[in-house]
């Protein structure tokens, strides 16, 4: 059955550590058990002709103010020590594009769709560190990868800084986002 709540006071706190005052986090929302974003993505991969999408791994997607999860994220907890890096940094994920939303308005939907149907599988693929560094040196910044390259972006950084690996490439793009 799926659930819609706000923000956890220690997600927003994590949040914070990215975003800074860029959300209005007391208008987000967080939907758990919202299955339709899996059969969204489902739906995507049949008609761009790609592979199934593996069981355990799942879709979420944001749209304006609000995260849908197709399944329910670990909480409650105070403090994110207890919960997985991995399901802090989807969080993440998901409110870099409540951020791009922010920023862009509803045009933020018809350029990460367009990305989408642009890039297909690779839609979020950045490069890795490398792709990183060589962007950075060429002048790039956060703002010039796709919508959905950014998005994994975040959510890589907070992975390695989580993992305590804050390597400055990493926090040079959280950085852009502020």
């Amino acid at each position: 059955m799926a659930t819609s709540r706000g923000l956890h006071g220690w997600e927003m706190r994590a949040a914070r550590t990215v975003f800074a005052g860029c959300i209005e986090y007391g208008r987000v929302r967080v939907h758990e058990g919202a299955r339709w974003a899996n059969a969204a993505d489902d739906w995507a991969r049949r008609l761009r002709a790609m592979r199934p999408r593996p069981a355990q791994q799942h879709n979420a997607i944001a749209l304006g103010f609000h995260c849908f999860f197709p399944v329910r994220l670990l909480h409650p907890a105070e403090q994110p020590g207890e919960i997985p890096a991995a399901s802090i940094a989807w969080l993440q994920h998901e409110l870099t594009h409540v951020w791009q939303f922010q920023r862009m308005g509803w045009r933020y939907l018809l350029f990460a769709l367009a990305a989408h149907l642009r890039e297909g599988a690779q839609v979020y693929d950045f490069g890795g560190e490398e792709g990183l560094r060589r962007r950075r040196r060429q002048g790039w910044q956060l703002q010039n990868f796709n919508l959905e390259q950014q998005a994994a972006i975040v959510q890589s950084a907070c992975q390695h800084v989580s993992a305590g690996h804050p390597d400055s490439i990493w926090c040079e793009y959280l950085a852009d986002v502020r």
